[in-house]
């Protein structure tokens, strides 16, 4: 769909968007919906030769499903090599455990498997990629993840941050987390009829394209919203965006609600936009009347 309008110098019809990744190769991660890395709390076990590492992972809470609960993707990224795999194309194998803690006396493991994990290499590294799929009640949930090599001979497991479930009972309007991915690179999550791409790490290179996928909840089929994306720079000396920095492109979309659950997915060109790392902002309104926002970080490469 083509914008219906746009600012900061945009030609409408022609959207070119400029993003940057809130997570490095290096261990360093901006804190925005959804995003963390995982602390090596836990390093090694038994055998391991002191090798240390840490995981990225991302949490993504979307809309609820018919009769249950939120969906809730949990996605990770970890270096091949530290799981042993030090060729391109081949195999990586991956001892993935995923505890839900109920109580600090009750832990429910939801998954204990050896998954083959989908390969992603960058300028920076060679990662392996996993997906969960969760079906979450609102709430506050806890969640632990360990990833290890498929003999379980070296591993990490670390608490996540906290996964908020949104009660939308009477919730008017409601914005899910923000999903960014390359089609043809990363994750595929299939979802019903169609394809989401999903990669973990946020981070994309110059001349390449990004795909922002979202749901809103709370309009009935035929009602009218607007749908507002911005892209603004974050200082490289403060992971805040100050409140007076102004976005360097602003561009939205007339829409129409297709039911009361809606299903939204945007790709943008990243043309010559300059390197660094930007704040990713999606923001729905009713006119005249409610408004929801959800942000992601990103980073762009050269």
């Amino acid at each position: 769909m083509i914008p219906t309008w746009c600012t900061a110098g945009i030609r409408c019809g022609v959207v070119v968007a400029m993003v940057a990744g809130a997570v490095t190769a290096r261990g360093y991660a901006q804190r925005g919906t959804g995003d963390s890395i995982a602390p090596p709390v836990a390093t090694e076990l038994p055998g391991g030769g002191g090798m240390v590492f840490s995981f990225i992972q991302r949490t993504y809470t979307l809309a609820p499903i018919e009769g249950a609960g939120h969906r809730v993707l949990l996605v990770y990224a970890i270096p091949a090599r530290r799981l042993g795999g030090t060729e391109r194309g081949e195999p990586i194998l991956a001892r993935v455990r995923l505890s839900l803690i109920a109580t600090p006396e009750d832990t429910v493991v939801l998954t204990d498997t050896v998954r083959v994990l989908q390969e992603l290499a960058t300028a920076e590294d060679r990662y392996a990629l996993g997906l969960e799929e969760l079906n979450l009640p609102p709430g506050r949930h806890y969640l632990r993840l360990y990833l290890g090599t498929w003999d379980s001979r070296i591993g990490l497991e670390a608490g996540l941050p906290a996964v908020m479930v949104d009660d939308l009972q009477h919730t008017r309007l409601w914005l899910s987390d923000l999903v960014l991915g390359r089609q043809g690179a990363g994750l595929a999550w299939q979802r019903d009829e169609s394809v989401v791409a999903i990669d973990p790490l946020n981070t994309y290179q110059q001349g390449s394209s990004i795909e922002v996928y979202y749901e809103l909840v709370g309009l009935p089929e035929g009602a009218p919203f607007e749908t507002t994306i911005s892209l603004t720079p974050m200082l490289a000396y403060n992971p805040v965006v100050e409140e007076d920095l102004d976005p360097l492109v602003s561009f939205g979309y007339d829409e129409v609600a297709s039911s009361r659950f809606t299903a939204l997915r945007r790709t943008f060109s990243l043309g010559n936009f300059p390197v660094g790392r930007y704040r990713l902002t999606v923001t729905a309104r009713i006119p005249g009347g409610d408004a929801v926002t959800r942000t992601t970080m990103i980073r762009v490469l050269e």
